[in-house]
């Protein structure tokens, strides 16, 4: 129900409130209010603390309250005559973290403050001072004057949508997953059974990660069995490059939800002793007979074959063994430096107990600096799509070799943001890969990169299991929870 009651003089007061100098709030969230299971006109408010208030007035009309504003004291009383709340008196001094109940201090979470126009009061006092229950989530406020319990409805944060998309000269149906930026959710990289040349089914690694939705992440080595099933592309997860061979594009989220898509490279300096060196990879195997210089971290597994080369295991920052052509650990506290072929002569200039650390940084295509140090998940993968609205797909551009499997029809996956920061999910539609980053400008992406395809191909949503399961294990996958 709602309560007609309003204060003859609240024009005044508020006039006289608003004189009073308050900080502002940051921009709120409005939330619509239901009092008593039936909707109202009355609005709710929530901050960046997650505290939710109502206008001082409208509080007053729910429960039948007169209310008066003392503009030297900065405090609001409310006065209570009827029965249907009983007799009370309460004072609530603006900017303060307590209020006075029938002469009682409650300390409060949230104060009253002024926001575009309004005076608001902290749902918490409200609950204080009537023994009203509330609840909320991103859309409405509930109130139960009478106290009882108040049951929030779950709101849905992933959504499973049907189109009708335009692939070639032919017409399909397709399902996806849409997750708006409302729903909050944070973008992380899980690695299957949590290490780099593993391999886990997409439902599995959805399950235990507790993800409201996911889709199978980059390519990965899946020809040779009796090799690592190791990734490619860049991995970043929670804010640390766990994986890089610099091959393809990389898309990167922010903590606050923002995206970054660009065809980075990692570039890792590492510092032994005095002197200074470049790591090509990260959690990489190098390719045989080659000259490098790869850092193996704890993200990798408990153990590295250094057949092919000299290990130089770090632990608590300072070289504690270096070995040549043979299994050893890698060390939680530390890291594993690999050196082969040529690069192998420069281990002579090191010994036991060398300081040893290592920087991470990006380029660009062009290698000029890129400011990465603000993405805390990111995903390698590629080609690009889609970039500001429109279709950019290039695989010889971002190192891809073997550009007819790009052209030919199979089972696709892509990621998308469009203009409102919606995420975008797409799995398995049979397509080539520019007929897909079409698909995807047609869903609304206004920047979009491919995952990995044909049977590794696949999307998950917790509301409705697998929307396109992938027909083997893959090596890591993109969730959102």
């Amino acid at each position: 129900m709602k309560f007609p009651h309003r204060n003859l003089f609240l024009t005044a007061l508020l006039f006289a409130l608003l004189c009073v100098p308050m900080p502002a709030f940051a921009t709120l969230d409005t939330l619509s209010v239901t009092i008593d299971d039936t909707a109202t006109e009355y609005q709710a408010f929530i901050d960046s603390d997650e505290s939710v208030f109502m206008s001082a007035a409208d509080i007053a009309s729910v429960f039948q309250a007169e209310y008066t504003y003392n503009s030297e004291e900065d405090s609001i009383t409310y006065v209570l005559g009827k029965k249907l709340f009983g007799k009370k008196e309460a004072v609530l001094t603006a900017e303060a973290n307590t209020a006075m109940v029938n002469g009682k201090q409650i300390d409060l979470d949230a104060a009253p403050v002024v926001s575009d126009d309004l005076l608001l009061v902290p749902m918490e006092a409200v609950s204080a001072i009537w023994n009203a229950a509330y609840g909320f989530n991103s859309e409405a406020l509930y109130i139960h004057t009478d106290g009882s319990e108040v049951v929030v409805p779950v709101l849905s944060k992933v959504f499973v949508e049907k189109q009708s998309v335009t692939i070639g000269e032919k017409t399909a149906v397709i399902r996806y997953i849409r997750i708006p930026a409302s729903s909050n959710l944070k973008a992380d990289i899980v690695l299957a059974h949590n290490n780099i040349g593993a391999t886990e089914e997409l439902s599995d690694i959805a399950v235990r990660s507790s993800a409201k939705a996911a889709i199978n992440g980059g390519f990965f080595q899946s020809f040779d069995n009796t090799k690592a099933q190791e990734p490619y592309g860049i991995l970043i997860k929670n804010g640390k490059l766990v994986h890089s061979d610099n091959t393809g594009s990389t898309l990167g989220f922010t903590q606050d939800g923002k995206v970054k898509l660009d065809m980075v490279h990692s570039v890792i300096q590492l510092k032994i002793g005095n002197a200074a060196y470049t790591a090509s990879l990260m959690n990489h195997s190098p390719a045989v007979n080659s000259d490098t210089i790869a850092l193996f971290t704890s993200a990798y597994g408990k153990t590295l074959n250094c057949t092919t080369g000299t290990a130089v295991v770090v632990q608590n920052g300072s070289i504690s063994t270096i070995t040549e052509a043979q299994t050893v650990n890698i060390p939680e506290d530390g890291f594993v430096v690999l050196f082969t072929g040529q690069k192998t002569t420069l281990v002579n200039d090191l010994q036991k107990n060398d300081v040893v650390s290592y920087s991470v940084s990006y380029v660009n295509a062009n290698n000029a600096k890129a400011d990465w140090s603000d993405i805390q998940t990111a995903i390698g993968a590629g080609p690009t799509l889609v970039n500001n609205g429109k279709v950019v797909c290039n695989p010889a551009k971002e190192g891809f070799t073997d550009e007819t499997s790009f052209q030919i029809a199979v089972a696709r996956s892509a990621i998308g943001i469009t203009e409102d920061n919606t995420v975008l999910l797409v799995g398995n539609v049979k397509c080539s890969a520019e007929e897909l980053a079409a698909v995807m400008v047609e869903l609304g992406a206004v920047q979009a990169i491919a995952t990995d395809s044909g049977a590794s191909s696949g999307l998950y949503s917790v509301a409705d299991e697998p929307v396109a399961a992938p027909m083997k294990a893959i090596s890591n996958a993109l969730i959102f929870k």
